[in-house]
């Protein structure tokens, strides 16, 4: 087993060309129209229609609209990705708001905007339009770095920074040569925009402190806390103060950081790198907002609602605390959909979130998940209908959260609407039987697409395997599981292709815990399902399996 791990690791250091250059190149970022356009398609692409009546969707720049509603927590930020490891610091960030405005405002179209709703888990990290670099003036901050733990000497180098959840991970200027033992220092000027008691706050990887206009107003030792939810959780929690500020006055905020070094004596995984600050910021605000945007809502010719998490609620390390949208934002839906017809929910969240309150209220549903810097402009083109929407659901969305396999969904896997509507016919199953590993059952499928767009639009082809046994088992397995799937090229209205899902023995397999080994029993029957999503998938032919197959690896993927 040892010689095959050695041979497969091997295998792959080749493949990759390491062995004649085993240097590494040093991370780019690449910023070019071409890889823009890829982007936003890749991003419209999965974009999934949950739900569209009454011609919700999509909402035409040309028809101009007097009046259009953006409201919602989610509108203006950019919500890129989740926390952790998978977030991005992206050459250029998109807003679904100012895309969407972007695509009405030529038209003449009047454009009404409120955030409607808190969403933060914690302090909302100090916003840059609010916030400008001391020494450019442009948005955002300064970091100063400090050799030592000194930070009353002379900086050896700063950087400007966008953002003030200031993570640094090994990326340290040149004059700080050492994982330990160094200084950082977060500076901006803050301008406030009411006049009352609001919070500023702090929270860090190690000792760190806040300033605000000189003085300390909230601190944190640095000690190491196992219930720490910050970074990733290898931080401490949020601390905060209240203090009374002034509309239109500056104030200057300082985040002072300074290397945990724990590495010194034991740590966790990725301990060593990870360091940062976060400067949190909110003010205080008596208002109903939810009331406040409905209000501007009425008499809209369309309200669009975006909804949704963010990096801090779903982020590596934490489990999600909650299975409702954060916040008032379901209220906020309620409120906007009773007084607009045309309400339009787009929920960015890479989980599923509650729907049910307000499901039967709106017009329409689009679960975009999280886009990346092309997020705005996917956004709007799958609304105004520049794209006909195929994105599919990659998870079975349930009704309630304690719904457990068996119990009917809200959304089958591999649900998703279309602005077109789509046929499947002529079905064909091959029954030759699983002999071995290798042997494949091929599914042909025509798709046509029936029309209701001028778009060109794609349809997904699901297959999944259902055990057909008398008796219990001998292995566990589930009901139905996906084996395979294939999505059409575009259509044009009227226009069919016909499409090809290969079913193999490693699809059909279940791990053998005793044997150590995947396998599949003599005897085994399986009907094959095919359809556009798993709720919809019907029995198209059966497949046999009259002698065992076993495996311990899939060898032939990585000798390709």
């Amino acid at each position: 087993m040892a010689v095959e791990w050695s041979r497969r690791l091997l295998h792959l250091l080749d493949r990759a060309a390491r062995f004649p250059d085993p240097s590494d190149e040093g991370e780019v970022c690449l910023n070019k129209p071409e890889h823009a356009l890829k982007l936003r398609h890749a991003a419209r692409s999965r974009i999934v229609l949950l739900k569209n009546e009454s011609g919700g969707l999509p909402l035409h720049p040309s028809d101009c609209p007097k009046r259009l509603a953006i409201v919602g927590p989610n509108a203006e930020r950019v919500v890129a990705g989740g926390g952790g490891s998978v977030y991005i610091k992206a050459p250029y960030w998109t807003s679904a708001f100012n895309s969407i405005r972007a695509q009405f405002e030529p038209c003449g179209s009047q454009i009404v905007h409120h955030v409607g709703a808190k969403v933060n888990r914690y302090l909302p990290s100090a916003s840059s339009d609010i916030c400008r670099d001391p020494d450019t003036g442009l948005s955002g901050g300064v970091v100063d770095w400090f050799d030592g733990h000194d930070t009353t000497t002379a900086p050896v180098a700063s950087r400007h920074v966008d953002d003030l959840y200031y993570i640094s991970y090994g990326d340290r200027p040149p004059q700080i040569d050492r994982a330990t033992n160094y200084s950082f220092r977060v500076r901006t000027i803050l301008t406030a925009q009411t006049t009352g008691a609001h919070s500023p706050s702090l929270a860090g990887r190690g000792r760190s402190e806040l300033f605000v206009d000189g003085k300390t107003v909230a601190s944190d030792s640095g000690a190491r806390q196992p219930d720490g939810e910050l970074f990733c959780t290898y931080g401490g929690h949020e601390a905060f103060v209240t203090m009374d500020m002034v509309a239109g006055q500056e104030y200057h905020l300082v985040a002072e950081g300074h290397s945990h070094d724990r590495q010194l004596n034991c740590l966790r995984q990725m301990e060593d790198q990870f360091q940062g600050v976060r400067t949190g910021y909110e003010e205080h605000s008596p208002a109903d907002l939810p009331a406040k945007a409905a209000a501007l809502c009425t008499g809209t010719d369309a309200s669009i609602i975006i909804v949704g998490r963010d990096k801090e609620w779903e982020t590596e390390g934490l489990d999600m605390p909650m299975w409702e949208l954060p916040g008032e934002q379901a209220w906020l839906i309620e409120e906007v959909a009773a007084v607009c017809p045309r309400t339009i929910v787009i929920i960015q969240a890479e989980t599923p979130v509650d729907l049910q309150p307000w499901i039967d209220k709106v017009q329409a549903i689009l679960y975009c998940l999280y886009q990346g810097q092309e997020l705005g402009n996917a956004v709007a083109d799958v609304l105004c209908g520049h794209f006909n929407p195929s994105g599919r659901l990659p998870i079975t969305y349930p009704r309630r959260i304690e719904h457990a396999p068996g119990v009917e969904p809200l959304f089958p896997l591999g649900y998703g609407l279309s602005y077109s509507t789509f046929a499947l016919s002529d079905i064909n199953v091959t029954n030759n039987p699983l002999r071995n590993p290798e042997t494949r059952i091929t599914i042909h499928a025509r798709v046509t697409n029936h029309g209701g767009s001028d778009l060109p639009a794609r349809q997904t082809v699901l297959a999944l395997a259902a055990p057909v046994s008398e008796g219990r088992p001998r292995l566990s397995r589930p009901k139905k599981q996906l084996c395979a799937f294939v999505k059409t090229p575009e259509l044009k209205q009227g226009t069919s292709c016909t499409v090809a899902l290969l079913v193999d023995a490693y699809t059909l397999g279940v791990y053998d815990s005793k044997a150590k080994h995947w396998v599949i029993d003599a005897g085994s029957e399986f009907d094959i399902l095919v359809g556009a999503n798993a709720g919809a998938a019907r029995v198209a032919g059966r497949v046999q399996v009259p002698n065992e197959i076993s495996w311990v690896h899939r060898y032939h993927d990585v000798r390709q």
